[in-house]
């Protein structure tokens, strides 16, 4: 999508939290909008498209060994994606994988977020749970919001929220009743990230937690269809925002204070170098306890393709409760 003057205005006057963004480590696979895990040491890296593949490996940097996919055959959601799944969302609760993720059209509003669980992340152990949520719907915020880019965050006591959203009305929370499948009151869910300029240009929602904050990673800008002959302006394309707060719920406040409710979110990490378009990320704990940043990126060395996106990485330090790269 393009975007206008009023775009560009705030996209560039987005804080950073530093000058320079730290190297990426390249994890040796291609992916879009990845998900991992880790059990015992041993990475899981799930990946946007088809029914939903995924890889393993002995550590984050690879060598990855493909598993297969989720599904067999297309999930049992009502939409026309339903055989290019994106955006897959990853968690062990209790002993249960859950995998949330979105079936849609590019460009579409008609959206459905789905749900499987396997105990064992085995090919074949998934169940499918259909639907959890869909755009657009009958009431508020499904009436406005796009049922994509699912992320669970389950707090240490328990609750539990799903975020979602891309573009149209930015990104929104619900919570979860038990069972993890079925949101709770429409009259429940709040806004916790918009970018009122234009396209509402967000999405990619991710929440991690690092006691005493749980912390909102935003992908910002534009995420695909670049033409290497006519790049879009500087900072306009995919980049990585992050605020944080002491609630689940918010508000999540950037390094300068400003709530991202209201336009606000830090650049963790953007373009640099080779590197172009950082974006889909999430947060991995390692065997050792120390938390990783992950996102798909693409190398302006070898394609801008929207196939070539790869998968990388950085380590996460914190410094007066804000992550720092390295």
């Amino acid at each position: 999508m393009r975007a206008s003057l009023t775009d560009l205005c705030l996209l560039l006057t987005l804080p950073s939290l530093s000058l320079a963004f730290p190297s990426t480590n390249y994890a040796n696979l291609q992916v879009h909008d990845p998900a991992i895990v880790q059990n015992s040491g041993k990475y899981y890296a799930f990946s946007t498209g088809g029914l939903l593949n995924y890889w393993k490996a002995d550590s984050i940097s690879g060598p990855w060994a493909h598993q297969g996919t989720v599904f067999s055959s297309a999930p049992n959601i009502n939409n026309p994606g339903k055989t290019d799944l994106w955006a897959p969302d990853l968690h062990q609760v209790n002993g249960l994988y859950y995998l949330y993720y979105a079936a849609s059209n590019f460009g579409s509003q008609t959206s459905v977020i789905g749900l499987a669980t396997s105990s064992s992340l085995n090919v074949g152990s998934w169940t499918d749970h259909g639907a959890v949520i869909s755009s657009p719907g009958s009431t508020s915020p499904y009436t406005i919001t796009n049922a994509i880019d699912p992320n669970l965050i389950v707090t240490p006591s328990g609750s539990a929220y799903l975020n979602w959203g891309s573009f149209w009305a930015d990104i929104w929370q619900v919570p979860l009743q038990s069972g993890l499948a079925t949101p709770g009151s429409a009259s429940s869910a709040k806004m916790i990230s918009e970018d009122p300029s234009g396209n509402r240009p967000e999405e990619g929602s991710y929440m991690s937690y690092h006691a005493p904050y749980y912390y909102l990673w935003v992908s910002h800008g534009q995420c695909c269809g670049f033409n290497a002959n006519a790049l879009p302006a500087a900072g306009t394309e995919y980049k990585i925002i992050v605020g944080r707060s002491t609630s689940v719920t918010g508000p999540f406040l950037d390094q300068s204070g400003k709530d991202m409710a209201q336009g606000g979110g830090t650049t963790i990490m953007g373009s640099n170098g080779n590197v172009y378009a950082p974006g889909g990320q999430g947060v991995v704990t390692a065997a050792d306890g120390t938390d990783i940043l992950y996102y798909h990126y693409l190398d302006k060395s070898v394609s801008l393709n929207d196939g070539d996106t790869r998968l990388g990485y950085n380590h996460i330090s914190y410094s007066n409760g804000w992550p720092v790269l390295s």
